[in-house]
């Protein structure tokens, strides 16, 4: 591949994960999207599943910190819906702050504090069992070191004429 096909191509997973993760915020309040995909489903999947799409996404693109707190987060939306620890109200919470919190996280400049926040979502108690210390850790420093700089300060290709 050439520098120039690798960048379209960075470009086009950076376009798809702020999409995927915009469809996620949309389906987390409740609201419908203007273009047919699968947060256009009442199916209880269609939340992790774009969860899992980020997650592959975040990973593809070399966000490994983000792609290991959402297969994480995603974890616990299994265990928390299937054993309705919480109240649904904490739930519904939960589920509407994650798509801002991954969109800060991307979109931030560094040291902004976005990884924290996406470390203490994870830390909730509605999630069961805890995140372990050693966990935290190990997602700080991931999240931390990933981040030399916002998805949307990346160059974009420029189209020739």
């Amino acid at each position: 591949m050439t520098d120039s096909t690798t960048s379209e191509l960075t470009a086009t997973r950076s376009a798809d994960l702020l999409a995927a993760v915009a469809d996620l915020e949309v389906l987390a309040l409740g609201g419908d999207r203007a273009t047919p995909g699968p947060a256009d489903t009442d199916e209880p999947s269609a939340y992790p599943g774009l969860v899992e799409r980020i997650s592959g996404l975040a990973g593809e693109l070399g966000y490994t910190g983000l792609q290991s707190a959402s297969l994480l987060f995603q974890d616990y939306l299994e265990i928390g819906c299937a054993q309705d620890s919480g109240s649904d109200a904490q739930l519904r919470a939960a589920l509407q702050s994650w798509p801002g919190l991954v969109k800060g996280y991307l979109t931030s400049p560094p040291g902004t504090g976005a990884a924290d926040a996406l470390i203490r979502h994870l830390q909730l108690p509605l999630w069961d069992p805890p995140l372990m210390p050693e966990d935290v850790e190990m997602l700080q420093g991931l999240l931390r070191e990933e981040r030399p700089q916002s998805i949307e300060a990346q160059e974009t290709p420029s189209v020739e004429a």
